[in-house]
């Protein structure tokens, strides 16, 4: 089957290739220990730190922070022709997903941007830079990786 986003041109071929290799990435990731907070819990990986991560490995791509569904924190990354992809998808139990970003923008109003002095309550640039570098370097290693099935 192929999506009428694909088949119409919406979304290009070459952010198709890329987002087969963010995916590929993130798949083939291992699970990360970040670290441990002041009450000895597991921090656990966050859409912010794996956005910012990808755009590290990927420099084409751009982070975006934002809402999701206008009421969730989330981050995701844009291509150059302004499309989505969500390496880290809300509530979800598979990703990351590509959609059509004009679409998401205009039409169903899920993914909006905020200005940086509206993130700086959820983005902590310097808390997350070392978490950043560890998944980055993941990331790297799971691309040196031969492909493995997706299921």
């Amino acid at each position: 089957m192929v999506p009428y986003v694909v088949r119409y041109g919406r979304i290009s071929d070459k952010d198709i290739a890329l987002f087969e290799e963010v995916s590929r990435a993130i798949k083939q990731m291992p699970d990360v220990r970040l670290r441990q907070d002041e009450n000895e819990d597991e921090v656990e990986l966050s859409c912010h730190v794996l956005a910012r991560a990808v755009v590290a490995v990927f420099p084409s791509l751009a982070v975006c922070d934002g809402l999701f569904g206008a009421v969730c924190e989330h981050s995701w990354v844009i291509t150059d022709n302004g499309d989505i992809i969500d390496v880290y998808p809300v509530a979800a139990a598979s990703g990351p997903t590509l959609l059509d970003g004009e679409l998401m923008a205009d039409m169903y109003r899920l993914f909006t941007p905020l200005p940086v002095d509206e993130t700086t309550e959820f983005i902590d640039e310097e808390v997350f830079a070392p978490f950043v570098a560890l998944v980055a370097e993941e990331l790297r290693s799971s691309l040196q990786k031969p492909s493995r099935s997706m299921s």
